[in-house]
């Protein structure tokens, strides 16, 4: 097929030019344009259909145009509410928490039993006859005591067990220091007594309870006894595990370890000297503020070498060194000596031993095995005399 523009014969000429006379209208002369220009597009229209077998027209192209131009603009409004739906559906699916923490139920704290309990035993001790009332915000059943009021008292009192017995109800035990007037009214420490109380709960679980947050309403919680004070024994006592020190290897005083821990101890407790020149670099420690102690005296150190031969070695390694040690010293205040331990990490640095660490408590073998229970006697609980006792109070077991 040949390019280029088909010639016109002189009828297709006088077939488009307007009748004389008349001027050609806006149809017409729109009409009268596109003669010759159709015919180079139909040329082109020929050529691309030869080389790549699309069959369209030019009108077809145009509508085309319009249905993609249609289609952009109505993806482009409709943004704005595609990205608002995919904000809230992230969100929603970000905020709902994992299927695992909703399964998983919170534990249950003991806290607000214990003080509870606490409260309840201090009232209970030194309630007498004539002052039962007294026990009315812990224990609403009607109650007759028939000891004298005050012939007891409860000097120190504090939580040592709280085991749950159901939902929203405990067991607490509870150690208070007893004092007790005897037949001729004198004030006699009693030492230790121990009592169990049963305390029930209504609250959510942060307060001992067991009632769900939305349907708690954010309520004060709520704690009731449900019994007098049943005394009982002491708790059993037991024994720490093995400590990761050696034996007592003595204090020398060309240790230069000794010599650090010393003058350590001394700046802490006593504010002699500047504490800042025996701790590592990044250890923050101040010295007690006002100093409790006049003098300090390193009685004993245990350190963590195998061979025990740490208080004989006065070299100090290379740097970077490490060695943890217990020391008891001996703290003196007016005119008394007290005995303290200390579980402390030295480290070396340019020639010296310094306090790298310290420790909030000894450290343990790892070959430890815990607490051993029934290897020392526990603290006997005093029989109550027949002038103190309450008739009230159950036995315990």
């Amino acid at each position: 097929m040949k390019r280029g523009r088909k010639l016109k014969t002189k009828e297709q000429e006088r077939e488009q030019q307007p009748p004389a006379g008349r001027t050609p209208g806006r149809a017409a002369r729109y009409q009268a344009r596109p003669s010759e220009e159709l015919d180079e597009v139909n040329d082109v229209d020929e050529l691309d259909e030869a080389n790549t077998g699309w069959q369209q027209t030019t009108a077809k192209m145009a509508g085309l145009t319009r249905l993609v131009t249609v289609g952009i603009w109505a993806l482009l409004l409709a943004g704005p509410a595609i990205g608002l739906v995919a904000v809230a559906a992230s969100g929603s699916s970000a905020s709902a928490p994992p299927a695992t923490s909703t399964q998983k139920a919170t534990q249950p704290s003991a806290t607000g039993p214990a003080g509870f309990a606490e409260l309840y035993l201090a009232a209970y001790i030194s309630a007498g006859e004539g002052t039962e009332e007294s026990l009315a915000p812990y224990y609403a059943e009607p109650v007759t005591l028939a000891n004298e009021p005050g012939s007891r008292t409860a000097t120190r009192v504090v939580t040592v067990a709280a085991q749950p017995v159901s939902k929203g109800y405990w067991a607490v035990t509870v150690a208070a220091h007893v004092s007790a007037k005897d037949a001729t009214g004198k004030t006699a420490d009693q030492g230790l007594r121990y009592y169990r109380v049963g305390v029930q709960v209504a609250g959510t679980p942060e307060a001992g309870g067991a009632a769900k947050p939305a349907k708690s309403g954010g309520g004060q919680a709520l704690y009731a006894a449900t019994s007098l004070p049943a005394e009982v024994n002491a708790p059993t006592a037991a024994s720490h595990g093995d400590l990761g020190y050696g034996s007592d290897s003595g204090v020398s005083s060309n240790d230069p370890v000794a010599d650090t821990v010393s003058r350590f101890i001394a700046a802490y407790l006593t504010s002699q000297g500047e504490l800042g020149r025996y701790v590592s670099p990044g250890l923050q420690v101040a010295p007690i503020v006002p100093a409790p102690y006049t003098s300090t005296l390193v009685t004993s150190l245990r350190d963590d070498q195998e061979d025990g031969s740490a208080s004989d070695d006065e070299s100090v390694p290379a740097d970077g060194a490490r060695r943890r040690v217990l020391a008891t010293v001996s703290a003196t205040s007016g005119d008394q000596d007290y005995t303290l331990n200390y579980a402390l990490t030295l480290s070396t640095r340019d020639g010296r031993w310094e306090v790298a660490a310290f420790d909030i408590a000894p450290a343990l073998s790892a070959e430890q095995t815990g607490p051993v229970a029934g290897s020392a006697s526990p603290t006997p609980s005093p029989a109550p005399t027949p002038d103190t006792a309450s008739p009230s109070a159950p036995a315990g077991n």
